[in-house]
């Protein structure tokens, strides 16, 4: 993937970084508020509501309604939404923080990515960030994660965890699940029979298995191995339209989610100075992703950030992927419940990713419509993690 340093990159992460962030338990922060006139994209919904109230107690969501139905506790702080848009925090579901490095946490959040999938990188530093933004002590996105990749034992790259026969393989998932990790998230290089074995064993410790496709297996045999999401859309460009389709019906039957990364493949287009409308992979990739999403096959939203030289970034990158989904031809509506409340659903993450009482307040307060332009999703009045604001209001 090209590199890209622009002057124009530089200067949207030093605006990132210079935004007066709260930290999580920053004191003269109201317990209770209620936004008022806003209107509500709550990630379920179809429609959004015009004029609604959302209450917020102790971090979390109180109650919901239109404005004039909903009282205000007695005390609470009142924040006016009239002509601002409400949606939930957004999720990265594609994210290598070891890569970028520990900044990476503060830009997500000012960015609105109050949660991530955590894809693979340094498992001490990894979890050691993670522990600290439960605790209150360090800022950024909730996170599920994976640890070290696990790979062939040739593979030359850092933070993989080598396994080269099935009970190497099996060994590793009782070392990952023993160190608390969510799920295991497989590279390329790595043997196929291998790979079954490590599904097998994650099986019996409760645990899912992500990733690329092991070397010598096709989309198909990956879902039927039981890959729960297959990344990237390398499995799918070569194949031919009813090649797509045996594929989509496999990943139907077997609730295989599809995770593009289409912003990882727009971006260096864009950065070029190309246009993408004119470039064959990204339309291919834009039509294999529209036509999955007809029929059904559930969709995972993330930006696929790691090295710095790479044009997408920790943040603008969810909302570029956002972007490119929507170009592809999903409506908007979709791409905003894909981003939250099914992202929170495939993850299994039930105290929140929509906005419905009793989640956790994660909210993002934009200054205008996302449904009449998906990049107003970058329109940022206010970011609400747990019930704490991140950015003034």
């Amino acid at each position: 993937m090209g590199a890209i340093c622009s002057s124009s990159r530089l200067a949207i992460i030093a605006a990132l970084l210079s935004l007066p962030l709260l930290a999580a338990d920053a004191a003269a922060q109201d317990d209770t508020f209620v936004i008022r006139g806003v209107t509500l994209i709550d990630g379920i919904a179809d429609q959004p509501l015009q004029d609604a109230s959302v209450v917020v107690v102790d971090g979390r969501i109180s109650a919901i309604g239109a404005e004039n139905d909903v009282s205000a506790p007695v005390g609470a702080t009142v924040v006016d939404g009239e002509g601002k848009y409400l949606i939930p925090g957004l999720w990265d579901t594609h994210a290598h923080l070891s890569y970028w490095g520990e900044d990476a946490l503060e830009m997500l959040l000012y960015a609105g990515v109050t949660s991530i999938r955590e894809l693979g990188g340094d498992p001490d530093e990894i979890e050691g960030w993670k522990k600290e933004i439960e605790a209150g002590t360090r800022v950024g996105p909730a996170m599920v994660w994976c640890g070290p990749f696990l790979e062939g034992p040739e593979a030359e790259d850092e933070y993989r965890l080598k396994v080269a026969t099935q009970a190497e393989g099996r060994a590793a998932v009782h070392t990952l699940h023993a160190r608390g990790v969510d799920f295991l998230k497989i590279q390329p290089r790595i043997d196929h029979d291998v790979v079954e074995a490590v599904i097998d064993e994650a099986r019996s410790v409760g645990l899912t298995v992500v990733g690329h496709l092991p070397q010598g297996v096709d989309a198909i045999d990956g879902s039927n191995m039981g890959l729960r999401s297959i990344e990237h859309m390398s499995p799918y460009m070569r194949l031919d339209d009813a090649g797509v389709e045996r594929v989509i019906e496999t990943y139907l039957a077997n609730d295989t989610w599809l995770s593009p990364a289409l912003y990882s493949m727009l971006a260096p287009v864009e950065a070029r100075g190309e246009d993408p409308k004119r470039d064959e992979r990204v339309q291919r990739a834009n039509a294999i992703v529209r036509r999955a999403h007809e029929a059904g096959v559930p969709i995972l939203v993330g930006a696929n950030f790691a090295y710095r030289d790479w044009p997408q970034i920790p943040g603008s990158g969810l909302h570029g992927e956002m972007r490119a989904l929507v170009e592809a031809g999903i409506p908007a509506m979709d791409v905003i419940k894909l981003s939250t409340t099914r992202a929170a659903e495939f993850t299994g993450v039930t105290d929140r990713g929509s906005i419905r009482p009793g989640l956790a307040a994660d909210m993002v307060l934009l200054d205008a419509d996302p449904l009449a332009d998906i990049g107003n999703t970058e329109r940022i009045s206010a970011v609400i993690q747990r019930g704490r604001f991140v950015t003034g209001r």
